[in-house]
């Protein structure tokens, strides 16, 4: 009610939770004011922009063993942006989460160059907005997840004639699976525009928020209980 309101900006204000009480997967705050401080004047981090229209593109990457993922790019454009009857994808979710301050939005127009854009015509279409695929010289079940991700950054610079993220402000790895450097579902770096995903992580929308949370500035939550995922009241925490 405090963000719908206006009372509470996101990624600026920070609300004062002394008091609060810890059950379960539920935080109870304590009754009357709730104070809230801004984050500005180096006391805190500002998150990155989580309001306004949001472009983000999605890269099926398929390696030199032509490992991939076996959905098509239709069906990837669908299981992240949403489209026919999925109504709970990372498009929706972040729209209803930021109370509809944030739409991901897969038209380009309005924030590439026209240069730019006459190469994203080339490899992303219409019948899968948002999804483009790149195929890299190495073998993933052969080298690490630095190497990979490398690898894959390199070849769409090369196929868009830009360097990542240009006009795009998240973009997302979709693997086949993983195979060395492993124990991870997912992995973003925080305040950054770069997201991976491996095996069928990519079109679960927990995972998607989550490492997205990570491009927005935002850590892991919890810590109340001395644990980094303990607060499963939010998508950080899980």
């Amino acid at each position: 009610a405090m963000v719908g309101s206006g009372a509470v900006e996101l990624g600026i204000d920070q609300i004062d939770i002394q008091g609060a009480q810890r059950s379960g997967n539920t935080i109870t705050l304590p009754n009357g004011k709730i104070n809230t401080r801004k984050a500005g004047g180096g006391g805190g981090r500002r998150l990155a922009k989580v309001i306004g229209k949001k472009p983000i593109l999605v890269v099926k990457v398929i390696d030199s063993n032509d490992l991939k993922r076996a959905e098509s790019l239709e069906e990837i454009s669908k299981d992240i942006f949403g489209g026919d009857d999925d109504l709970v994808n990372l498009k929706s979710q972040l729209f209803g989460c930021s109370f509809e301050a944030l739409e991901v939005t897969t038209d380009y127009s309005a924030f590439a160059t026209s240069t730019q854009m006459n190469k994203i015509n080339q490899y992303v279409t219409a019948t899968a907005p948002g999804v483009m695929e790149a195929t890299i010289d190495i073998d993933i079940t052969q080298n690490d997840r630095a190497t990979v991700r490398n690898a894959v950054t390199a070849e769409v610079n090369r196929l868009l004639g830009f360097s990542l993220p240009g006009p795009f402000e998240q973009v997302m790895y979709v693997l086949e699976n993983c195979y060395v450097d492993c124990g991870w579902a997912a992995y973003a770096y925080v305040n950054s525009w770069l997201s991976v995903y491996q095996g069928n992580y990519y079109y679960q929308t927990g995972v998607q928020v989550h490492e997205l949370g990570h491009n927005f500035n935002l850590g892991h939550s919890g810590g109340l209980d001395g644990y980094t995922y303990s607060d499963h009241t939010c998508m950080m925490g899980n």
